[in-house]
């Protein structure tokens, strides 16, 4: 989860609501993604069929299809401006994690965690996950 802090000095204007000067703004791109109004009420839940065509579909005209920006959901911007490297490096991460998991089993280290809610979070700029150890066996 990635969060954009800015300071603004001045009074500034947005969407005609006035924020005074030396307010803190913080635009985050989480707290849409899991809203039940626009994912529903098992919006923690992992169900990755909400994104292919005929839920994508569905929720065009509703309030939901904001989960479907091409700027809410891709990580390297679009346009004139968009990561030169992003193609490249979508293509690194889908080999690497194909090697992987052909390669090598994973499991966590602390038996006790059966699943990621039981994962503690620091709030500090960015929220950070205590990541637990992660034990990778040859197979």
């Amino acid at each position: 989860n990635i969060m954009v802090v800015k300071n603004l000095p001045n009074e500034t204007i947005v969407h005609g609501i006035k924020l005074p000067p030396d307010s803190v703004v913080v635009l985050d791109g989480y707290s849409q993604g899991v809203d039940p109004q626009f994912v529903g009420d098992d919006s923690l839940d992992f169900k990755p069929e909400r994104f292919l065509p005929p839920a994508v579909e569905a929720r065009k005209g509703t309030p939901a299809q904001v989960i479907d920006h091409i700027f809410f959901s891709g990580p390297f911007s679009q346009g004139a401006r968009r990561c030169p490297g992003s193609r490249v490096a979508n293509w690194e991460v889908i080999a690497l994690l194909a090697q992987l998991v052909k390669n090598w089993k994973m499991s966590l280290a602390d038996r006790s965690i059966q699943n990621w809610k039981q994962i503690s979070y620091d709030s500090q700029t960015l929220t950070t996950a205590n990541i637990p150890e992660v034990v990778f066996t040859s197979r």
